[in-house]
């Protein structure tokens, strides 16, 4: 999520009672308290009376969005409030594959503020001529990044044992040069 310069938007708790607005006015009224826009691709729904009680505008339009089976994104100084159902009847605008030459280097967060149960991600692999499918669940992705002080001692020890093995086993074998071809 790309938030604004507006920090108080996530950071400053507000308690309002809001009466019979539609959920384009509610989030438009915050957007533009905030200095930002709002774009709704959703259906306007109504709401005779919600309360914002010591929580931040952005915490707010979350639980509301949450609530009523919408999702939200914050981008670019703007709220988007779309259904996810809707959008993944869309076309695709464009697929990158990771390995693509046009992604030169990108970052990913360990921990957001939601962790999904699980993450779904398929890929075209052009050597197995085929649609590879992963899914990792939470607990998986769980056990994978922890690790106690005991694994960490017998991963060195392990490790130490490989190095030893690996550097006799270099220093066996001949060396070849090659070329590297420039790309």
């Amino acid at each position: 999520m790309a938030l604004p310069l507006d920090q108080n938007i996530r950071d400053q708790k507000n308690s309002v009672a809001w009466e019979n607005v539609t959920l384009k006015e509610l989030v438009m009224q915050i957007a533009n308290k905030h200095e930002m826009n709002a774009e709704l691709y959703a259906e306007n729904v109504f709401f005779e009376r919600l309360d914002q009680n010591q929580e931040t505008d952005l915490a707010f339009i979350n639980r509301v969005v949450k609530e009523i089976g919408l999702n939200m994104k914050v981008s670019d100084d703007k709220i988007i409030i779309f259904d996810d159902e809707e959008m993944e009847k869309n076309d695709a605008i464009e697929v990158f594959n990771i390995k693509d030459y046009r992604i030169r280097s990108f970052s990913l967060k360990k921990k957001n503020k939601e962790i999904y149960d699980k993450v779904e991600v398929s890929y075209y692999d052009p050597d197995k001529k085929k649609v590879v499918k992963e899914i990792i669940t939470k607990e998986e992705l769980d056990k994978r990044n922890q690790v106690t002080t005991e694994e960490k001692e017998s991963k060195s020890k392990d490790s130490k044992k490989t190095d030893k093995k690996s550097q006799k086993k270099v220093s066996k074998k001949p060396v070849k040069k090659v070329k590297s071809k420039k790309k």
